[in-house]
């Protein structure tokens, strides 16, 4: 009986320990299969959801490596080659400052991939917080539409901001949510042809805040919007439009760090519109009274 007993134990964990050594060396296409009610199908089920989380967390690391490496690439190839034509010494000097200013754009497209991944890197950490303080929305959103003006003038669009008279007090990370609202609007502002409109809007609802981006640009396919806050994702394949695919991931993470909420609405050829949605309980000082 004791023999029979420890084969029936003993099998399956050998078994469990076998696969769990594949696992260990990278497969992750390892899985065990065992019918029953007990506790060894328990272990046998966790370990297989166990290998599905790892096998998808792989695809993302390749393919996260493969596309920082794309991007980085990209510039750094532009730098070599016209540093490399700049040591001919026939060049005009029309012909110098149109390469020194391709270095130059390329020197800063990288400085800011490395920002922003740097910033990605540090609000994925376990351990991130907010510092939150008390401060004024509307004044905010007008202070970053003023940011962005000279953008949307070298374009020929116009910014219409619609808010209500009085003032909104909300309790968040003030330098965080200015970081959003400005990836938003220099986002709708890049994908916004010439002669455009930008529409910045607050809406007040009995629940909750709306913080409206609309734009009239190119819009999005439904593919495309289901996959816009994935890192390095872009919509335009040819990289005609500046932008590294980050930015959009940022604005999630922050929003998903206040427990705030972020919809997306598109049309192609028509344009886009990003919602934040701000609930009541986040508000402090005047908003809350007045909700009272």
């Amino acid at each position: 009986v004791f023999l029979i007993v420890a084969d029936i134990i003993v099998k399956p964990i050998s078994r469990l320990t076998k696969v769990t050594d594949e696992l260990a060396k990278g497969n992750y296409k390892v899985r065990v299969n065992y019918e029953g009610k007990d506790e060894i199908s328990s272990l046998y089920a966790s370990f297989n959801q166990m290998a599905v989380r790892l096998a998808k967390q792989e695809t993302i690391r390749q393919q996260f490596i493969s596309d920082v490496s794309h991007e980085f690439q990209t510039p750094l190839t532009a730098i070599s080659g016209f540093a490399t034509i700049l040591k001919n010494e026939n060049l005009t000097d029309e012909q110098r400052q149109k390469y020194a200013d391709i270095i130059l754009f390329n020197s800063n497209r990288l400085s800011h991939l490395s920002k922003n991944m740097l910033q990605l890197t540090l609000l994925d950490g376990e351990d991130t917080s907010l510092d939150k303080s008390e401060f004024p929305l509307i004044e905010q959103l007008n202070r970053v539409i003023e940011m962005e003006d000279n953008a949307a003038l070298s374009k020929d669009i116009e910014i219409e901001f619609i808010h209500p008279k009085k003032e909104f007090i909300i309790e968040a990370d003030e330098s965080r949510m200015e970081q959003v609202w400005i990836n938003l609007l220099s986002n709708a502002i890049k994908y916004t042809n010439e002669h455009g409109v930008v529409t910045v809007e607050v809406r007040r609802t009995p629940t909750e805040l709306q913080v409206r981006f609309e734009d009239t640009g190119v819009g999005m396919s439904q593919d495309a919007i289901s996959h816009i806050f994935e890192r390095f994702y872009r919509q335009d394949k040819s990289r005609t439009i500046e932008g590294n695919g980050l930015g959009l991931s940022i604005v999630k993470r922050i929003i998903d760090l206040h427990h705030y909420k972020i919809d997306v609405e598109s049309q192609e050829d028509v344009g886009s519109v990003f919602t934040v949605y701000i609930p009541y309980e986040m508000f402090t000082g005047l908003t809350k009274k007045k909700k009272d």
